[in-house]
């Protein structure tokens, strides 16, 4: 019969087990400040070349937070003894400083130095079954960094005529798809189709806008910006044209919920690039909010409110062709700002 063991005991480092330029590292540098040829300017002999060791302790992640005004690092320790004792002693310290820079690295400014107090560890498991080491720990520095705010005002640029234009054309081009979002469904309602197929009619436009956003690589270069946009404003007439005129037509309605793939997709895909082009940089982020609020908030509330007394007063169908009058409005629209 066996007789169960208990599982064997780690033993604790030894002193002696952790090499010789580790246990006497200032003892060597201040014999031989070049020992590690980290100073090849004094013209001493190098001893034992060492640069970038991490076999104990690497750095694995530095960071900025601009919203704490605070610099961290995060430090790895690797092995379970080198570090002057364990837990009941004083251990070593691993240093870490900070710079920061204002020029793209051409200069560094010193920000400060942390420690970190880690000790020698045999090694074990977490709670989570993980072994260990390695061990994480984490330092850092408060800062007061250096802060260049975008002093670039946005209103020269929109003064500009072709920005104003790009805006005034996106405009109007919204406005005649709210139409669509707003009234389409409840039209052919109206017209006698059921759930299923009024169902089936936005499934179509959704599947070619996901088939063009899918190729648009292929398409984008054959056309300028400019040039997408005129086809966008042609296609965007034609098509609330076809939905107001033939309505009573289910072939015609399929090919132009088609056209969604042009009037809303590619209009998309063409607005995002002009606007890097006419907000570089840091103004990116306030020509994109201008987007969405000058070319979706406005003609959304402006089309909703405008389309609803629309149909109150003449039906769904005018609504279509008043769509396909802002669409020619935005061919205008696009010609001036070309």
């Amino acid at each position: 019969m066996s007789t169960p063991t208990s599982p064997p005991t780690k033993k604790a480092p030894r002193q002696s087990d952790v090499e010789r330029e580790r246990r006497q590292f200032h003892a060597l540098l201040a014999s031989n400040p070049n020992y590690f040829g980290t100073l090849p300017e004094l013209d001493l002999p190098v001893q034992l070349a060492k640069q970038g060791d991490t076999s104990y302790e690497r750095l694995t992640c530095a960071a900025l937070s601009p919203e704490r005004d605070r610099l961290e690092a995060t430090v790895e320790i690797r092995r379970g003894s080198g570090y002057r004792g364990g837990l009941c002693g004083q251990g070593s310290f691993e240093h870490v400083r900070f710079f920061l820079s204002y020029d793209g690295g051409a200069s560094w400014v010193d920000e400060g130095l942390a420690s970190i107090n880690v000790h020698d560890l045999t090694g074990g498991r977490t709670c989570k079954g993980d072994t260990w080491p390695p061990l994480t720990y984490v330092c850092g520095v408060d800062v007061d960094p250096r802060r260049s705010w975008c002093r670039r005002p946005v209103l020269p640029l929109l003064r500009q005529p072709e920005v104003a234009w790009f805006f005034a054309s996106v405009f109007f081009t919204v406005l005649a798809h709210t139409s669509l979002y707003a009234f389409f469904s409840l039209y052919l309602v109206s017209l006698g189709y059921g759930k299923t197929t009024v169902g089936a009619l936005w499934a179509v436009s959704v599947a070619v806008e996901i088939a063009f956003f899918w190729y648009q690589g292929r398409w984008f270069a054959r056309l300028s910006a400019h040039g997408w946009l005129q086809v966008v404003a042609l296609v965007t007439a034609a098509r609330f044209v076809a939905t107001a005129a033939g309505g009573a037509s289910m072939g015609v309605l399929v090919v132009a919920q088609m056209s969604h793939a042009v009037t809303f997709a590619t209009h998309h895909a063409t607005c995002i690039a002009l606007l890097q082009r006419y907000f570089p940089g840091r103004l990116q982020g306030r020509g994109q909010a201008l987007y969405t609020t000058l070319g979706y908030g406005l003609p959304g509330v402006v089309g909703g409110l405008g389309g609803g007394w629309i149909v109150q007063q003449l039906g769904f169908a005018t609504v279509f062709w008043a769509a396909a009058l802002a669409g020619l409005v935005r061919q205008l629209a696009q010609r001036f700002g070309l």
